[in-house]
């Protein structure tokens, strides 16, 4: 009998708890997040229990207008929407100085768009490469180097954010991917045609003065690259991670590699440590102390195709194509652990952090702002009418 009349009582609390969460839902909706505004489906944070919970209230993000897409899921953790801008073509890959957020843009080139304020950004400038397929950029004080597909290489002018203008480009015989710059030296990442060296100490002229393909009969495709003093590490999709000497840039060399799983995409490096997105085999830690034997320390296998990667301290930001963006502790490099994600809508491509937020190119999804929760525990919540 005890027994009986316990378990009635624990049922009772339950439902008290389940009405009591229910009521403090509904009440938080007269209070919407700053930035947040009725209309459509769009999940914000809720206080629940001391902690986050994320709930589909019915609200919509004030902004730019979306005919086609919407970065706007329930399905998140520990991470929030803070802001988007929805460019005209599929946003591939992304940099950021200050307030403003360079959006490399496939078919519409390079969009310049202020993230002053991150909840509500708008496109102020863009440059149209006409013919290219805008894939990176990258910035050097007021230069922007995009790697522009078949047209290679292009140096943009964006001190003026309103009217960036081409200074000049340089046509790699590839297809321009990725691209890292170091001084007056810019590494191109040009697809079949391997590494391109290119000196822009003249940014009206610029000129290759060396290259690095695989050896031999090898094939393979130069997806992403990152420069650490005279080495640069390149993601060869097909062939992993190639460690190369840049000391003379007029006669690269293999010092080492590693053969990764997967696709080696986009590259970090960081120490004695390189993060390799390796695309459907996740995120690969990799010890490079001796650039000759590369060898894994650890991984972590993220949804979707692990394409980009951006370190910032213990924390690996990870652009996973259709998984969205995730953040990977790689404070122990043999045991990365996520911390949180968020699915969004479109194809995270390209990640960048400025601050305590995380820019993410997105493909058809546009430029999407994102912030680590860092204090918080985010659980999916979703109210049903």
């Amino acid at each position: 009998m005890w027994g009986r009349a316990m378990g009635s009582i624990q049922s009772v609390i339950s439902v008290l708890l389940l009405v009591s969460l229910l009521l403090g839902v509904v009440g938080a909706r007269a209070q919407l997040p700053e930035g947040i505004s009725q209309g459509a489906q769009t999940p914000f944070v809720l206080p629940v229990g001391g902690g986050e919970a994320w709930a589909n209230a019915g609200t919509s993000l004030s902004g730019h207008a979306r005919p086609h897409a919407s970065p706007l899921r329930a399905d998140a953790q520990n991470v929030e929407l803070v802001g988007f801008y929805d460019t005209p073509s599929s946003a591939e890959g992304v940099a950021v100085a200050g307030t403003m957020a360079y959006v490399a843009d496939a078919w519409a080139g390079l969009r310049v768009i202020d993230v002053s304020d991150p909840a509500s950004p708008r496109e102020v400038g863009f440059y149209d490469t006409y013919m290219g397929v805008t894939k990176h950029v990258v910035l050097a004080d007021t230069l922007a180097y995009v790697a522009d597909g078949d047209d290679g290489l292009r140096v943009v002018d964006v001190s003026n954010p309103a009217a960036p203008r081409e200074l000049g480009y340089y046509d790699t015989p590839g297809r321009a991917r990725g691209v890292a710059v170091s001084g007056t030296l810019a590494y191109v990442a040009d697809g079949l045609a391997g590494l391109r060296v290119v000196d822009v100490s003249n940014p009206a002229s610029p000129r290759e003065v060396g290259h690095y393909r695989l050896p031999g009969d090898m094939s393979g495709w130069v997806w992403g690259v990152a420069v650490s003093g005279a080495l640069a590490y390149v993601g060869y999709e097909g062939a992993g991670l190639r460690v190369v000497d840049v000391s003379d840039p007029t006669a690269l060399r293999e010092l080492g590699f590693y053969d990764t799983p997967g696709g080696a995409l986009g590259v970090a490096v960081s120490g004695t440590l390189a993060y390799v997105a390796d695309y459907d085999r996740g995120l690969r830690v990799v010890d490079v102390s001796n650039p000759a034997a590369p060898r894994e320390l650890g991984y972590y296998d993220t949804p979707g195709g692990a394409v980009d990667v951006a370190l910032v301290g213990t924390l690996a930001y990870v652009a996973a194509g259709e998984g969205g963006l995730h953040i990977v502790d790689v404070s122990d490099p043999a045991a990365p652990r996520e911390l949180g994600f968020y699915d969004t809508s479109g194809e995270a491509y390209g990640v960048v952090v400025s601050g305590t937020l995380a820019y993410v190119a997105d493909g058809d999804g546009g430029l999407v702002i994102l912030r680590y929760l860092s204090n918080f525990l985010c659980l999916p919540l979703i109210l049903r009418p």
